[in-house]
């Protein structure tokens, strides 16, 4: 497992609370990031390459559902 470069920030979902982590890679010829979405109880571990299109999709799909139910998206951000 890759060593620890910092937590990058925390996030709730409903009551769960998670760390989301940036980690070095353990692959010797390519060493890409890892991110680590964990808490106590669970970890998800992704390439940060992979991370980003996870939360693009989400952010994505957030200002797709404000724009169907006719918010205003500046009450969400």
């Amino acid at each position: 497992m890759g060593e620890k470069i910092k937590v990058i920030d925390t996030v709730d979902i409903k009551d769960l609370h998670f760390d989301i982590e940036l980690n070095e890679g353990t692959v010797v010829a390519k060493k890409p990031l890892y991110i680590h979405l964990q808490n106590e109880r669970f970890r998800l571990a992704v390439p940060d390459y992979e991370f980003m299109q996870m939360a693009i999709s989400v952010y994505t799909a957030k200002r797709k559902l404000i724009k169907e139910k006719g918010l205003e998206i500046s009450d969400y951000e």
